[in-house]
């Protein structure tokens, strides 16, 4: 196999969009923390302390649903196309990876299709059977995977177009020319035969 065949015509690494940093997710639990032990103390004051171990589970509730989040950011999407194979890498939170592989990608499509709200869903398909890509991703960032992964595959297939012209050109040079052998070996072999027999 040749390294222009391994090289890839695509190769993106696709990860769940995140509006906050870790560091950021860190300064906004602060402030919701700190803003509720004031209202709790304020509540403390007046007297309602029994209020207060409500405040204390509805910050670590928000705790646990921001380090859930940062937690499920972690996971991506790897999507590599080269003239031999497509395959998709996909590594969950917890590390565990899942891969597929579709091989010769000269059968693929693409297919972006529209839901209600604006929404979308993107399939890579091929004999048959389909595949989710960039689940977690917006509907603007799915259509743009789209046309850079069918500008991709138009380069793959128009590589094998290429090739097969090469090949039939070959063949159809390859095919007279045994053919125009033939016939002039014949007369040959049947002039050399009266030859004799005279």
């Amino acid at each position: 196999m040749s390294h222009t065949e391994t090289e890839p015509l695509f190769d993106a690494v696709l990860y769940p969009h995140r509006s906050l940093s870790p560091r950021g997710v860190r300064n906004v639990i602060l402030g919701i923390a700190g803003a509720l032990a004031l209202v709790a103390l304020y509540f403390t004051a007046l007297g309602a302390w029994p209020v207060l171990p409500f405040f204390g589970c509805e910050i670590l509730l928000i705790w646990w649903a921001f380090r859930t989040n940062v937690r499920d950011g972690r996971a991506f999407e790897r999507v590599r196309l080269t003239r031999e194979e497509l395959t998709i890498a996909r590594v969950r939170p917890s590390g565990r990876e899942q891969h597929h592989r579709i091989a010769p990608p000269h059968w693929l499509s693409v297919d972006l299709t529209s839901r209600p709200g604006g929404d979308n869903e993107l399939r890579i398909a091929s004999h048959g059977k389909s595949l989710k890509v960039g689940v977690f991703l917006t509907p603007e960032e799915r259509n743009e995977l789209a046309i850079a992964l069918r500008d991709a595959l138009s380069s793959a297939t128009s590589h094998l177009d290429d090739t097969t012209v090469a090949l039939c050109s070959e063949q159809a040079v390859a095919i007279p020319l045994s053919l125009v052998a033939a016939q002039v070996l014949k007369p040959c072999r049947r002039s050399s035969r009266t030859s004799r027999s005279m």
